[in-house]
């Protein structure tokens, strides 16, 4: 069901999703896939403590709760803690994938795909993009496979952007081009695949009134729109699947905001850009996060379209 926020893990929704009943695996399976959970992880974290997820003799879930932990650091800017959790669970990551399961698990893939990603962007925002680029790339190898389609365009944006910083010619009009064409070359892969898996990137047009209603109340109501009007944009499929579609969906947006940012003109650097284009992608992240019920990005594209007016 996608009606409201019930796919929130918020306070308001603890007692009647029955969160504490919720096993590990399921926890963390939800993590980063149901609506504006990287703006409530506070509870999911909190039950996955009191079931001592994190020392489980399930080395899926030690691993998936290293992940959660280091994930809800990076969206937080907890830096630090961040790194402690890379550095106790780097040891658990290694014997995962040195198992079976890491190939003939899809969930076993998903958490190591998600652990490398987010230590990989903790690592960028401490200024280490070469340890960056190769936790990403670890990421990248491992959302390959076919099951975890939905992973993508998150995971591979990132990828991007941190080589693009990585680059010594990084900053010049030459790499900064560059850049746009590898974001646009991906942005038509991950469309296609998109498609393909039933979202109809189209009809994220159609939530524009919405998005214009909620920030006419000053942004004071939650974010999201009704279950029929977001399956305008993924479609009216089983609640799993929903989620993925979601989980794709804000990957998108990751995707079009880094590319929305390369394009935004920047005198400093003799970049003319493209203002039209780079305000046009804007939006469109800002109405699918807002879509999906996404504050923290909707947060970052809105604070872009400002950024172009200023």
């Amino acid at each position: 069901m996608l009606a409201g926020h019930a796919l929130h893990l918020g306070n308001d929704e603890l007692a009647g999703r029955g969160l504490v009943a919720m096993e590990p695996r399921e926890i963390l399976a939800r993590f980063d896939s149901e609506r504006d959970l990287q703006m409530r992880h506070h509870e999911a974290l909190g039950v996955l403590r009191a079931l001592r997820a994190h020392v489980s003799d399930d080395l899926v879930v030690r691993v998936g709760t290293a992940w959660a932990h280091i994930h809800h650091a990076d969206l937080a800017h907890l830096l630090r803690d961040g790194l402690a959790w890379i550095d106790e669970s780097r040891a658990s990551v290694a014997q995962l994938e040195a198992a079976k399961e890491a190939s003939d698990d899809p969930f076993a893939g998903y958490v190591l795909a998600r652990w490398h990603a987010a230590a990989g962007r903790i690592r960028f925002r401490c200024g280490d993009t070469r340890a960056a680029c190769i936790e990403l790339t670890a990421a990248a190898k491992r959302c390959t496979r076919k099951e975890l389609w939905f992973c993508r365009p998150d995971i591979l944006s990132n990828l991007i952007r941190a080589r693009i910083d990585e680059d010594p010619q990084v900053g010049t009009e030459e790499a900064i081009r560059t850049a746009v064409r590898r974001f646009s070359r991906l942005r038509e892969v991950m469309n296609w695949l998109a498609g393909r898996r039933g979202i109809d990137l189209g009809a994220v047009a159609s939530l524009a009134g919405d998005l214009a209603h909620h920030l006419s109340l000053g942004s004071t109501g939650e974010p999201g729109v009704s279950r029929e009007r977001l399956e305008e944009v993924i479609g009216i499929c089983d609640v799993r699947e929903s989620r993925r579609r979601c989980e794709m969906l804000r990957g998108l947006v990751t995707l079009h905001f880094n590319r929305a940012l390369l394009l935004a003109p920047d005198p400093k650097l003799g970049w003319a850009g493209d203002r039209d284009a780079s305000r046009e992608l804007g939006w469109w992240c800002a109405r699918a996060a807002f879509g999906v019920g996404d504050r923290y990005r909707l947060a970052q594209a809105l604070r872009h379209l400002a950024s172009l007016e200023s």
